[in-house]
């Protein structure tokens, strides 16, 4: 952010008033408030209800529209958009052509990039990772060390994802599909080891697809959850 007369201004996050300026927009138009600590670039467009504050950083073309907020060490860079009422707190990035929009949240050490969206009422936290073309919507939750590269995760509705390697998952409330196996889940719970700890395959990857599995088991409501791995 350029140096400008700093002015007092409470982002309602339970500091007080803290030295603030309104950012000025790449088409001049004036912009929402930036806190002294938080950096944006000058190429970078901020609405002007729209706040930046803590240490974060927004930078690149990345725009943070509408009444969204960016706190605390996040960054928004590249071409990303973060609009409506959507947050990006902690240390969580948004870069590429990712979208956070209406009332998600992406926080903890999350990454949401490339092309991925994350919008509804969706959340993406702890070591998540969103990417390619993934949608993250409705209320859904992405937490842990889930990886989702493709598909969509949608609050009450069936999983599909694909993880990095092409590997698709695909869960109901009655069925489970990785790969090419598809069971229903009491045949999983008496084959989990024998379908993926034993397949050359899968079993670099188990750890990865039972967080995945387990979060969207979660988000679908079922109190099945895949057996743990060693």
């Amino acid at each position: 952010m350029s140096k400008k007369k700093q002015t007092p201004h409470d982002f309602r996050d339970g500091a007080g008033p803290v030295p603030a300026a309104r950012h000025r927009n790449p088409d001049g138009s004036p912009g929402g408030w930036v806190a002294a600590t938080a950096t944006v670039a000058p190429t970078a467009f901020v609405g002007e209800n729209a706040a930046v504050f803590g240490n974060a950083v927004v930078r690149d073309a990345a725009q943070v529209r509408d009444d969204a907020r960016v706190s605390g060490a996040a960054q928004v860079r590249d071409d990303a958009r973060v609009c409506g009422n959507a947050e990006v707190c902690d240390t969580a990035r948004v870069c590429g052509n990712a979208e956070v929009c209406n009332t998600a949240w992406v926080c903890g050490n999350a990454q949401v990039f490339e092309s991925a969206r994350v919008f509804g009422d969706a959340r993406v936290s702890g070591d998540a990772r969103v990417a390619g073309t993934a949608s993250v919507a409705g209320t859904a939750a992405v937490s842990g060390h889930a990886r989702v590269a493709g598909g969509e995760v949608r609050g009450n509705d069936l999983f599909h994802a694909v993880l990095p390697g092409g590997l698709a998952v695909t869960l109901t409330t009655t069925h489970l599909a990785v790969g090419c196996q598809c069971l229903p889940l009491k045949t999983w719970d008496e084959t989990w080891r024998s379908q993926l700890n034993c397949n050359s395959y899968y079993k670099p990857k188990v750890r990865d697809i039972r967080a995945v599995i387990a979060t969207a088991a979660k988000v679908l409501g079922l109190k099945w959850r895949p057996p743990r791995v060693s």
